[in-house]
């Protein structure tokens, strides 16, 4: 798929014990076995194609809009968005990230933020580029 995992992105969950949308990929292919592959995909709600995890967390982050971003959040449950240097090196060059300064973060100390998805999920409609 060309996505490329980085290990930096479990560095919060495993400290938080809050849940990530990707751990290890090779300890959860360990621990799952042969029901990795089903669950590491997902059906994308915005388009109805077949796509992995690593995709989801790409969009989530890229998309310069809610419009594909929130159906993740949603599908997903994301409570939390963590946004830090190792996001900001990965994705920040594609200008998805802006959309996260239309959200009061919970926590920011430095380059980090955490945005809580709460607001997000309470709207009944997104407003295309917003």
């Amino acid at each position: 798929n060309g996505l490329a995992y980085n290990p930096q992105y479990g560095r919060v969950s495993g400290l938080t014990g809050i849940p990530t949308l990707l751990g290890w990929d090779n300890h959860e292919r360990q621990w799952r076995g042969t029901t990795f592959d089903d669950a590491n995909t997902y059906t994308d709600p915005t388009t109805g194609v077949k796509k992995t995890r690593p995709h989801a967390i790409e969009t989530l982050y890229t998309s310069p809009t809610w419009d594909a971003a929130l159906p993740l959040i949603k599908l997903f449950g994301i409570t939390y968005v963590y946004v830090g240097p190792t996001e900001r090196s990965q994705f920040g060059a594609q200008g998805g990230l802006a959309k996260f300064d239309q959200l009061k973060p919970i926590c920011k100390s430095g380059d980090v933020s955490v945005y809580p998805t709460q607001a997000l999920l309470t709207q009944t409609t997104v407003v295309a580029g917003q």
